[in-house]
């Protein structure tokens, strides 16, 4: 546990690097201000609304005009907290945590590390093709049974509702190689629910290719595992992305996840936190299998948005 919190400080240090904790003000956000980008204005009071911005003075005081969907509003500066790009909000809607969203990565690329030992990257092909792929540097371990995966999904056109809620479907595929010479392949269909302040919750099912003979050994990290894991399995999936009323910039991330529907044993649950600045997020917690096995996670993107 003491690699959980050294990531934990980590996380925390980057934070309060990204954020300052300095109170907001027009003229400091003037100075990044573009009178064409969508902006989200989140209030003292932990609401969220999005729109375009202007500057007016009313009653010999500068107030923020905001174009919405619904008209314009105004807003004064003591009522703000932090006015962002829209995008941001929503440039970790594409994931969860190992499991991706419907939501495609579109300009909201990235570099990342899972645990530390993971290094892996993210791109967007316009709003419709998303790849993402790593490769582990587990020490002491050679090349040949190094971990590698790449995942790539198509996302279909996004449908809103009038509430400005949206679902998004996508179809993809996911390749991962326990080492050099055992590929897992799966094929994968998934649907993502978005509301109006960017928490998402997505459900997926997958379903595993390949000719290879089930039970095998797998050479990994200089140890020898006992793999059952059949080829024309379906597993199922389930995960969240909550976005706290009072802090929108901390979620609370979910997933549950069956690699193979006829055996209920094959189920794993994780749980945990996501702090997500401008450009930094990290996410950490704790995945829990049914062996039983209890085991921390932590995650560290930084995004090119």
């Amino acid at each position: 546990m003491k690699g959980f919190y050294y990531y934990l400080f980590i996380v925390l240090l980057f934070f309060l690097y990204e954020n300052n904790l300095v109170a907001f003000s027009f003229e400091k956000f003037q100075n990044t201000y573009n009178y064409s980008t969508e902006y989200t204005v989140w209030l003292l009071n932990g609401d969220l609304i999005s729109g375009f911005v202007d500057f007016l003075e009313k009653d010999e005081e500068q107030v923020l005009q905001l174009q919405t969907i619904v008209g314009k509003i105004i807003i004064y500066e003591d009522e703000i907290l932090k006015i962002m790009p829209t995008k941001i909000l929503q440039a970790t809607n594409n994931r969860t945590f190992i499991m991706p969203t419907a939501n495609p990565i579109s300009n909201n690329h990235y570099v990342g590390v899972y645990e530390l030992l993971m290094p892996y990257a993210g791109v967007g092909i316009t709003d419709w093709v998303s790849v993402s792929g790593g490769r582990s540097v587990l020490p002491r371990t050679s090349q040949s049974d190094q971990i590698s995966l790449i995942n790539s999904k198509i996302s279909f056109p996004k449908i809103n509702f009038i509430d400005s809620t949206s679902v998004v479907f996508a179809l993809g595929t996911n390749f991962v190689w326990l080492n050099n010479d055992n590929l897992l392949t799966h094929l994968f269909g998934i649907a993502t629910y978005n509301t109006q302040d960017c928490s998402t919750v997505s459900f997926a099912m997958y379903y595993k290719l390949g000719n290879q003979e089930y039970p095998s050994i797998v050479h990994l990290v200089n140890e020898n595992f006992m793999l059952n894991y059949p080829d024309g399995a379906f597993g199922i999936s389930a995960s969240t992305e909550v976005k706290f009323s009072q802090r929108k910039d901390l979620s609370f991330i979910g997933e549950i996840w069956n690699s193979n529907i006829t055996k209920p044993t094959n189920t794993a649950i994780l749980l945990g936190l996501r702090l997500s600045g401008r450009n930094f997020s990290s996410d950490f917690g704790l995945s829990v299998f049914t062996s039983p096995l209890v085991v921390p996670f932590a995650n560290f993107i930084w995004k090119f948005n």
